[in-house]
């Protein structure tokens, strides 16, 4: 019983002696944060991530609202090649050939030619080139690659990420010999190449493999290695899922002040928001009846005010006419952001887009809130 207790406890120390072995990387300089560059915020011109899978670029621009993060997203997915039809595949190569103009070509050829053609061949030859050739035909024709382009204004979490760019902190450096081996810290076949643009010129990073467990990242600046939080690079490999600006426009309820509808047909109507800082006394009224809760106008500014963007498009991409619903503005101090919505008709269906000073972007709408909205929107019409 003893022995077994202490090949047991053998067993136990070794496991931990080998997951200690796993996870060492090399001595640790810092266990605090480490600054990978120094760069000012204002310096950073662009961010690009360029792997097999996604090429991203985040830049700032500017406008008359202000400064904004604009994301550029090439999305690259291997897939099945479609299967040919049968009527693909059907040979018709001799389709154009008169009547024995086949056998005519064989008839030229003197007796034995094509015996002889194959006869300097090594057994098998033929059969063993042919096999292969068909196996690479056939692996590199089934897939093809499927790129997918597409621009988009960042959100709040793009708009963290571009800050910690500026400078870039890493969870430690890690002290490797000049003869390592690459394959370590996944730098033979890197994942992905980073080059941040500032007006110095670029840095670049090399995005190495995951450690266990934690799926931080090794990245490599030169000679020096560094490991990288997750939570600091995957949002950018990601950016076309995670970085994208749905809302249109960033005021939320409570801190709107004032509403402006323009209905299709020129007439205005003006809503502002009383009380706004208690949610049991808040309500919505016209700007002509200050006193009068408009209880059809608030229900109405709810659904609004959960319409989201679908995705970014440029007005080229639309296939039919682009037709005015409403458009409205709204109000928080003296800063204000217009919407005009607008839709595309396609016999019975309809779909419905919107124009944002905020998105700086014709986007599309999620089908159901628009329609919500559009309902009732006769309702506010004034009388």
């Amino acid at each position: 019983m003893r022995q077994v207790i202490g090949l047991s406890a053998a067993l136990g120390l070794s496991l931990i002696g080998s997951y200690i072995t796993w996870i060492d990387d090399g001595d640790v300089i810092d266990d605090d944060a480490v600054v990978v560059y120094t760069i000012a915020p204002e310096e950073l011109a662009s961010i690009t991530w360029d792997g097999e899978d996604a090429t991203v670029q985040i830049t700032q621009r500017s406008d008359a609202q202000g400064e904004y993060l604009w994301i550029d997203s090439t999305i690259r997915k291997k897939k099945p090649k479609p299967r040919p039809t049968p009527e693909d595949t059907e040979d018709t190569s001799d389709a154009d050939k008169p009547p024995g103009a086949e056998d005519t070509e064989d008839a030229d050829k003197p007796p034995g030619a094509e015996d002889a053609e194959d006869a300097d061949k090594p057994p098998g030859a033929e059969g063993e080139e042919g096999e292969e050739e068909e196996e690479g035909e056939e692996e590199e024709e089934a897939f093809e690659i499927e790129t997918t382009t597409t621009a988009f204004m960042g959100n709040s979490q793009a708009q963290e990420l571009w800050e910690s760019f500026a400078p870039l902190e890493a969870l430690r450096e890690l002290e490797i010999a000049t003869d390592a081996d690459p394959s370590k810290f996944g730098l033979d076949e890197p994942t992905a190449t980073i080059t941040v643009a500032r007006k110095a010129g670029e840095i670049e990073l090399v995005v190495g493999g995951e450690t266990y467990g934690s799926k931080d990242r090794y990245v490599k600046m030169g000679q020096h290695l560094f490991l990288l939080d997750d939570t600091t690079l995957r949002p950018l490999q990601f950016a076309s899922s995670r970085l994208v600006e749905r809302s249109l426009f960033p005021t939320s309820t409570k801190d709107t002040s004032k509403i402006e509808i323009t209905f299709s047909d020129g007439i205005t109507r003006t809503l502002e928001q009383h009380n706004a800082d208690d949610p049991a006394k808040a309500f919505w009224a016209d700007v002509a009846t200050p006193d009068t809760p408009d209880e059809t106008a608030g229900t109405w500014i709810d659904k609004l005010f959960r319409l989201r963007l679908r995705s970014y498009v440029g007005e080229g991409e639309i296939e039919g006419e682009l037709i005015p619903v409403f458009s409205y503005v709204t109000h928080e101090g003296k800063t204000s952001w217009s919407v005009e919505v607008l839709k595309v008709e396609s016999g019975e269906d309809t779909s419905w887009y919107a124009k944002s000073s905020y998105n700086r972007s014709l986007v599309t709408l999620t089908d159901s809130l628009a329609n919500n909205v559009v309902a009732d929107l006769d309702s506010l019409r004034p009388e």
